[in-house]
C-alpha cells in the first residue's frame, strides 16, 4: 500500500470528466478495470464470504483515499477507475509482468 499525505481525492463527476477527455489510447492506458464478480467465490460459509467482501471493501476505500475514483456507475461485475496522476496504477505493473 502506498502512503501519500494530502492526496487529492477525485469526485465521481471529476473522474467522469477526466475520462471523457481521453482518446482511445489514453483510455486504455489510464482507466483501470476491477472485476468484482469473483470476490467471494469459493466461500463455504457466510462468514467466509463476509470476510472476503469486507477485505475488498476496505481496499476500495483505500483506493479512493489514494485518489482513485469510478468513472461511471458500476456495470455488471466490473468497476472502471481513474486517477488524476497518469503514473499511478491500481496493480503493481512489475508484479503483473513477472
Amino acid at each position: 500500500m502506498r502512503h501519500h499525505t494530502h492526496r487529492r481525492m477525485l469526485t465521481p463527476d471529476q473522474a467522469a470528466d477526466l475520462a471523457a477527455e481521453f482518446d482511445e489510447h489514453e483510455f486504455e492506458e489510464r482507466v483501470e478495470p476491477i472485476c468484482v464478480g469473483p470476490i467471494a467465490d469459493g466461500s463455504r460459509s457466510l462468514s467466509e464470504a463476509a470476510h472476503e467482501l469486507h477485505g475488498f471493501a476496505v481496499w476500495l476505500v483505500e483506493l479512493e483515499r489514494e485518489g482513485w475514483q469510478l468513472i461511471h456507475e458500476a456495470e455488471g461485475n466490473h468497476l472502471e477507475l481513474v486517477h488524476s496522476d497518469p503514473s499511478e496504477h491500481v496493480y503493481d505493473t512489475e508484479l503483473n509482468e513477472a
